[in-house]
């Protein structure tokens, strides 16, 4: 070996060993910060507050952190391999599968509420994200979902929609009877009113009182004429019709709301009415007392597009005047 390459072998080497060395180097710093990447994943996967499960296409479980199993009841990696329909309430599986194929074709979902079922069979709502995970080129590879616990907020929300719902329901209660108070009986007629002439069918109501509640109550007392309305009122919701409506109007005064029955069939109603009310009695402090009642009838107007209930009312309430003052006829039909 001549002078020259003794001198430029050493150099070649030198080169492709600071090469080799360099190489190696960005390496190793890329495995480095790869690696870093993975933990800073995993701490995130499994110290997030939020229950998260990795799944397969055809929603398999293939990951679960520890929040995911704690919520649900299960131990560490027993989640591992079952489907979400094996910890899906079973009302919620068809639909969970639209989801599924939506999020597939690219739509974005929102978050939802879901059921689901514990190890112990005990359910929960969850509210959950879940995303479509995919590679580089691409294709879809997993489904990822992110869960939170929300069974207290959903009680909470059904305990102050049942609390709202017993409040409307007083609201539109008579406290004595139980029946449908003045405020529910005036909405429920005016909307049997509209869909009576929106539809072009009849519509009659009957407005009817006790005879004699005022001697009733200075005779016997004002519990006696409270059991007296009481007794009327269980009558009436007995004996009407399911789609009827029936309520309080005031004091003693009740009202019938015949949706789909015509005039004439409204007296008929009003007369078997009449009669078996007049077969009611009651004890009050070892005495029988009796009920007897009056009643006015009156329909729709066909000749009356423009027929309101407040009409309706004053012409049931003239028919029920002309019953009360005539000792012979207890049921009167509105006439002009």
């Amino acid at each position: 070996m001549d002078t020259i390459s003794w001198v430029i072998f050493p150099i070649i080497i030198i080169s492709i060993s600071i090469i080799l060395y360099r190489n190696n180097k960005k390496n190793k710093a890329k495995d480095d910060v790869g690696n870093q990447s993975l933990h800073r994943w995993q701490a995130l996967f499994e110290q997030t507050n939020d229950a998260v499960l990795i799944l397969r296409l055809d929603q398999h479980i293939m990951a679960a952190n520890g929040r995911a199993s704690d919520i649900l009841g299960y131990g560490d990696g027993e989640l591992v391999g079952k489907s979400r329909r094996d910890i899906l309430s079973p009302e919620n599986w068809e639909d969970t599968m639209v989801r599924q194929y939506k999020i597939l074709s690219g739509v974005r979902i929102p978050a939802y509420e879901r059921e689901y079922i514990k190890k112990n069979g005990e359910r929960i709502w969850m509210e959950a994200s879940t995303s479509l995970v995919i590679d580089p080129e691409g294709n879809p590879l997993h489904f990822q979902s992110i869960m939170r616990d929300i069974t207290e907020r959903k009680k909470l929300e059904k305990e102050l929609n049942d609390l709202l719902a017993e409040m409307e329901r007083q609201a539109m209660t008579d406290h004595l009877t139980g029946l449908l108070n003045r405020r529910a009986l005036t909405e429920h007629a005016n909307a049997e009113l509209n869909r009576a002439n929106r539809e072009k069918k009849p519509l009659c109501i009957l407005l009817l009182d006790i005879d004699s509640l005022k001697s009733i109550n200075d005779h016997y007392g004002h519990l006696s004429g409270d059991q007296a309305i009481k007794l009327l009122a269980e009558n009436l919701k007995k004996w009407k019709r399911q789609y009827d409506w029936v309520g309080r109007w005031g004091g003693d005064e009740f009202m019938v709301v015949l949706p789909g029955v015509d005039v004439k069939d409204a007296e008929m109603i009003a007369k078997r009415l009449f009669s078996r009310i007049g077969e009611l009695d009651f004890e009050y402090n070892s005495e029988i007392i009796k009920i007897q009642i009056s009643i006015g009838v009156t329909g729709l107007d066909k000749e009356d597009d423009n027929d309101t209930f407040d009409k309706l009312l004053s012409r049931a309430d003239q028919a029920l005047y002309i019953s009360k003052r005539d000792k012979d006829v207890k049921v009167t039909v509105y006439s002009e």
